[in-house]
């Protein structure tokens, strides 16, 4: 395996827009500083209680589960590992950017089976607002090679780039390794691929300024279905619509798109090409055909 191609490699022409996982509303970020499996939460140290509640909270429409953990704590063997206390965040982001918010507690391991997602459940753990954005970063090598050789970098260098670098994690899988090094910012629900570690300025401070940054590496906001997440990236691109809240998309019927931006309301098409076959993962011995999108003539 050592001698063959990277996933990202093979996959470096692939258009990135429309490739982010699909109508995630929720996020529930679990700390776990133990080595991840291929698959967890399924594939890691948790205990067969935690496990099970959150391949329960993943089954549920709307939310994602992700492991995330700190280089830090991992190093230190300490915080996140065996039976410890661990950092849990309950990220609403969806489409209404109002209602958008972070919640995080520190809970004990045998907490986590009884919390549910409503509001009283999360007050009565401990729940409180924590300010964003928090920013997941795909190392999971377990996975894929490519988000260990391209993430970990990343990670690095958004880490020391912040004013909080608590808010920076590690995350397990956040889909598409052949799209490495990837990067999402919550609670926009904004996930890029391909991030340099020389463009890392440019998406804090768009992020902090409330813009919509590296539109060229935005893979789409999760809380669509891709092909309105290709169309409000190829949009902001065409547009030069950079403020978050300049574009708003409003209803979608088959291929057409209905948005609103401050121009006014507008109508386009978003169509479906076929594109070259690439790799899923490292290690894959067939390629597999891909489709992008593609926004009809304004």
């Amino acid at each position: 395996m050592s001698d063959q191609p990277y996933c990202r490699q093979i996959a470096e022409h692939e258009p990135l827009h429309g490739t982010a996982p699909e109508g995630v509303q929720r996020w529930l970020l679990v700390e776990d500083a133990d080595p991840w499996g291929p698959k967890p939460p399924r594939d890691s140290a948790l205990p067969q209680a935690v496990k099970g509640w959150l391949a329960a909270r993943s089954s549920e429409p709307g939310v994602r589960v992700q492991l995330i953990r700190c280089g830090e704590s991992q190093r230190r063997g300490g915080a996140g590992r065996g039976t410890q206390p661990r950092q849990v965040f309950v990220v609403d982001a969806g489409v209404d950017a109002k209602a958008r918010r972070i919640l995080g507690a520190r809970l004990e391991l045998d907490a986590i089976p009884d919390l549910r997602l409503d509001d009283p459940s999360l007050s009565a753990h401990g729940f409180e607002a924590v300010a964003g954005p928090l920013w997941l970063v795909c190392t999971h090598g377990k996975r894929d090679r490519c988000c260990a050789k391209w993430g970990v970098e990343l990670w690095e260098r958004v880490r020391a780039r912040v004013d909080a670098p608590a808010r920076v994690w590690q995350s397990s899988h956040l889909g598409g390794h052949r799209f490495a090094p990837v990067a999402a910012a919550l609670p926009t629900g904004l996930m890029w691929g391909r991030v340099e570690v020389g463009e890392v300025d440019t998406l804090i401070e768009g992020i902090a300024a409330g813009q919509v940054p590296l539109l060229p590496k935005l893979r789409g906001r999760c809380c669509h279905p891709r092909p309105l997440q290709a169309a409000e990236a190829l949009l902001r691109r065409r547009e030069a619509l950079n403020e978050d809240d300049a574009l708003s998309l409003l209803a979608s019927r088959g291929d057409l798109v209905t948005y609103t931006t401050p121009a006014g309301t507008g109508q386009t098409t978003i169509r479906r090409t076929p594109g070259r076959p690439t790799l899923a993962s490292c290690g894959d011995e067939g390629l597999q055909p891909r489709a992008h999108f593609e926004l009809a003539p304004a």
